[in-house]
């Protein structure tokens, strides 16, 4: 049941490739159309578990959803 308890966090990264997000979801276009690959993004980590073939364990499948804030510098 300790899962069930663990708070979701926030990480930093940069964005690698952006995907077409979910057909007829209006609210997702803005979104996706607001970041560019290269951005830095602040994103909510629901999991800690990467894609299995990135051997450094760095890459994540994050949803539009889940990012929080694009980092300007």
């Amino acid at each position: 049941m300790d899962s069930a308890k663990k708070k979701p966090g926030l990480r930093v990264g940069k964005v690698r490739a952006l995907g077409p997000g979910k057909r007829d979801d209006l609210r997702e276009r803005p979104l996706l159309e607001a970041l560019s690959v290269g951005d830095t993004v602040l994103w909510q980590d629901y999991t800690d578990k990467p894609l299995d073939s990135d051997a450094d364990n760095n890459l994540f499948l994050v949803g539009i959803r889940s990012i929080k804030a694009k980092v300007k510098r």
